[in-house]
């Protein structure tokens, strides 16, 4: 759940040091409130790429195009900027960031996570790692019926992606051509009605006919050659 608590100034001033230490290209991500101050020394801060507010603020994003993002009200989702670090820095609760959220900053090309907590310490691991800590998380919390239906989505999804994003060849008709599909010519009533069609083609005028057949053409598989 968002806190609409706003970030007090022990912690940005705890964040800043945070970020001097870390001496790298850095964006944050907060889950309290950040009054317009407080964001624009942040901004100016060296090392801060970007931030990413509790909520929507178009005042915001449009003082600094491209270096702003937020959460969504419905928590969801979030948006993230345009200009991001390798690397974020999350301030708030961190059971607030949850699968969805790690999943889409790793997709998005984040590699280093770090957290801060109440005592001035944090935390840093890999992206992946911590996608992989939201997601056990998250399971952890939900019914077997749930947990099915969790997966199916992400196995569906996975599976849309990678039909889609194969370009199949363009098709060229060739004029005249049929091509048959058979398990076999073994002896049977389907693979009889498939020779007596070839056999109709040819009587037709066809000439350039062709079997695809599975099974190869040994016995019994060519009972009808």
């Amino acid at each position: 759940m968002t806190s609409n608590h706003e970030t007090s100034s022990q912690t940005l001033d705890m964040v800043r040091n945070m970020i001097d230490g870390f001496a790298v290209p850095i964006s944050i991500v907060f889950r309290e409130s950040l009054n317009e101050k407080s964001l624009h020394e942040l901004m100016a801060t060296e090392h801060v790429v970007s931030v990413v507010l509790h909520g929507p603020n178009e005042s915001f994003a449009t003082c600094y195009p491209g270096r702003v993002g937020w959460y969504h009200l419905n928590e969801v989702g979030w948006t993230l900027p345009r200009r991001l670090a390798s690397e974020i820095l999350y301030v708030g609760n961190l059971s607030n960031f949850g699968f969805r959220a790690a999943w889409s900053a790793w997709r998005a090309g984040i590699q280093g996570f770090r957290s801060s907590d109440p005592s001035g310490s944090f935390h840093k691991r890999m992206m992946f790692a911590e996608v992989i800590r939201a997601l056990s998380r998250a399971l952890a919390h939900r019914s077997p019926a749930r947990l099915v239906e969790f997966l199916g989505k992400i196995r569906s999804k996975r599976v849309a992606k990678q039909l889609f994003a194969h370009k199949k060849p363009a098709y060229h008709p060739n004029p005249g051509s049929i091509l048959l599909a058979s398990g076999s010519l073994g002896p049977g009533g389907s693979e009889r009605q498939v020779v007596n069609t070839l056999l109709g083609l040819k009587a037709k005028g066809y000439c350039n006919l062709m079997l695809l057949h599975e099974q190869p053409m040994q016995h019994p598989n060519d009972f009808y050659l």
